[in-house]
């Protein structure tokens, strides 16, 4: 018999996050900088490396039916 559980979530679970919304609009931009810092898993980038990244802009979309209503209305 396998050691692995199967645990059964609700979507509502599977989207709701841990993050206190009400606590974090009580804090100063300072005192979010400081937690991010404190954070080993969310590490905040440097000047250094921001720089190092490339901009991309990618190419626009749209669906069909959008593209068609917005021809007739034309």
């Amino acid at each position: 018999m396998s050691e692995k559980r199967i645990i059964i979530k609700s979507l509502d679970e599977l989207l709701s996050g841990k993050t206190d919304w009400s606590k974090v609009k009580k804090m100063t931009e300072e005192e979010i900088g400081l937690a991010a810092k404190s954070d080993p898993d969310a590490q905040l980038l440097t000047l250094k490396q921001l720089r190092q990244f490339k901009r991309i802009h990618p190419p626009g979309r749209s669906d069909n039916d959008v593209s068609s209503q917005v021809k007739k209305s034309r």
